[in-house]
């Protein structure tokens, strides 16, 4: 944007300045997006064509006739009729004259030879075999890096990828240092092997990596499988390492939750590791970025008690503000306030005496209601009522401590008649406890950490979803009843219909899917384009709610028919709800 806005401050201060601007025809779209510059040079274009028979016989004549190589006859004609009708070959045929020219070199001769062409594979073999011998000439490791970095230096675009310099310090993380990076780099752009350049960025020393053709990223087939197979992950990366920029330009800081990774993105985050890891894709900064992201996370779990003290702490600091005014009020007004305030909170510890730790908590709230509105209160008294709250906060927080889980707790439940609690966990498993938080059962099956539980409407089937694409059926004695597979990626939420006889499961794989008690799949509901994060059944069972981070919510019939698409969010969908009555749907997103 900067250059495009110096050359226009050019163009206006210099009237007989003619700029000459040479653009790839795959590239001109992208100009749309600085609608100033394409004002400024909105003039005739010269398109240049695809090149004509003599046009493509001078190309492979010529550059060989100035450093006085002679071409055979046949080698050119077969040149010529291998690249007439083959769009895009250009660049192939630029590499296949480089390799032919190096390959007369090394056998001394003054000709380039069809013989030689054939040899080498041909027009499209040419880079395929060059590129799968220098790779397969590397050890494991040095293979692992190269695919790396040809993966680094391509860039995903929505039709077409293209190239994509990097500079090599970047790329350094915890599996890869700089120098097995160096060294990799240095073999795949070395002159027996010019799959990649290596040059110095100006008043640096770090060395900038790209690829030496284009037509090494959209013909070479071993790099096109790693595409097909690792797009995913690469927009995922993408993406984190963009993050993680941002987070670093505005000084790295480890408290700063907006910064940092938190809820859906958190998890796409430690999907994305688990799943692709492996690869050491991610640079240092990303890796930094997520772990930090990940300490804030366990950090503002473990720390919720502390926030409630905060709570009671601000609180205690509006008593004695508040007591510095009350001088000023009328003292019968201020007894009568006393009076009653003193008597709510007495109620309030007969009720916690009675080991009843709700009601005392609940009671506890009227009078610190009543302190919030009236400063004609004694300071003494407030600190009273405060010390109630926080007995009667801790009781309740001490008495219902379920906490025999080995990990991040994920997801938790009620049965319909308020009896059992499950709740599940990263730990792979699903608890269920009774009222006083006795430890009833553990659920085992899953091999990924539980995403989401609900219990069925009767209160007698618990379905539990998992980031090993599964969701499970068990009954209230933790036996596993049924596994419904289907989904291709990870399940992130679960209903059952008020009739319990349907199951709605959402997922990473962009669908929601919906089954019988038996585990049979009913339908797949397809039109999200991005992973479903929510799902929600109307209350009278013929309407489902799917959110999506594309940024939408969509309606469903029991049939699987789409119904709606409610758009107006601008960041991922999180959470759908339905009214009571049905009539009204809310939508929670990012933004």
């Amino acid at each position: 944007l900067e250059f495009f806005n110096s050359l226009i401050e050019l163009l206006e201060q210099k009237d007989n300045l003619i700029v000459l601007i040479a653009m790839r025809s795959d590239f001109r779209g992208r100009s749309r997006k600085y609608p100033q510059f394409v004002e400024k040079i909105n003039r005739p274009l010269i398109n240049v064509d695809h090149l004509n028979h003599e046009e493509i016989e001078e190309a492979i004549a010529k550059p060989a006739e100035l450093v006085g190589l002679g071409i055979e006859g046949r080698l050119k004609q077969q040149l010529i009729n291998d690249v007439e009708d083959y769009p895009g070959s250009l660049p192939l045929l630029q590499y296949t004259l480089t390799e032919l020219w190096k390959q007369s070199r090394q056998q001394q001769e003054t000709f380039l030879r069809l013989e030689t062409y054939q040899q080498l594979g041909g027009i499209e073999g040419t880079l395929e075999k060059k590129a799968n011998q220098v790779f397969d000439s590397l050890s494991q490791v040095e293979q692992t890096v190269a695919r790396r970095l040809l993966l680094e230096l391509t860039q995903v675009g929505e039709t077409l990828d293209t190239r994509r310099r990097v500079r090599l310090g970047e790329l350094v993380n915890s599996h890869h240092s700089l120098e097995l990076l160096d060294g990799v780099s240095q073999t795949l752009a070395s002159s027996e092997n010019r799959l990649i350049t290596r040059s110095h960025q100006e008043n640096s020393q770090d060395v900038v990596l790209d690829v030496v053709h284009e037509a090494l990223i959209r013909h070479w087939g071993r790099l096109l499988e790693w595409k097909q197979t690792y797009t995913e992950a690469m927009v995922i990366e993408s993406k984190l390492e963009a993050a993680a920029q941002e987070w670093q330009e505005k000084g790295k800081k480890r408290d700063d939750a907006g910064l940092l990774l938190q809820g859906g993105r958190l998890v796409e985050a430690q999907e994305y590791l688990r799943k692709y890891g492996e690869l050491g894709m991610l640079n240092g900064l990303a890796e930094e970025y997520i772990e930090v992201s990940r300490h804030k996370h366990k950090q503002i779990t473990r720390n919720r008690r502390l926030v409630a003290v905060g709570f009671i702490g601000v609180l205690v600091l509006g008593t004695v503000v508040s007591t510095v005014f009350g001088l000023e009020s009328s003292k019968q007004a201020r007894k009568a306030e006393e009076s009653e305030i003193k008597a709510l909170s007495q109620s309030s510890e007969l009720l916690f005496s009675s080991k009843q730790p709700f009601d005392a908590l609940k009671e506890s709230l009227r009078p610190v209601g009543k302190l919030q509105k009236t400063k004609r209160v004694k300071g003494d008294t407030r600190i009273q009522v405060i010390a109630k709250l926080q007995q009667s906060l801790y009781g309740v927080n001490q008495y219902n401590s379920l906490d025999k889980h080995t990990d991040t707790v994920t997801s938790v439940a009620f049965s319909r008649d308020g009896q059992t609690i499950a709740s599940a966990s990263w730990d792979k498993t699903v608890k269920l406890w009774n009222l006083q938080g006795k430890h009833l059962h553990t659920l085992t099956g899953h091999s990924e950490p539980v995403t989401s539980l609900v219990f069925s409407r009767d209160g007698q089937t618990i379905a539990s979803a998992s980031l090993d694409k599964t969701v499970k059926l068990w009954n209230l004695q933790g036996k596993h009843l049924h596994t419904l597979t289907g989904h291709s990626e990870p399940v992130t939420s679960l209903v059952f219909s008020r009739d319990g006889q349907t199951i709605a499961s959402a997922s990473f794989d962009n669908t929601v899917k919906l089954w019988n008690l038996k585990g049979k799949p009913l339908h797949t509901l397809t039109g999200h384009s991005e992973p479903v994060t929510s799902v929600a059944f109307s209350r009278d069972g013929q309407t489902i709610a799917s959110a999506s981070w594309d940024n939408t919510v969509k309606l469903w019939n029991l049939k699987g028919k789409p119904l709606h698409t409610l758009t107006g969010h601008s960041e991922p969908v999180t959470s759908v709800a339905f009214s009571r009555d049905g009539q009204t749907i809310a939508s929670a997103s990012w933004d």
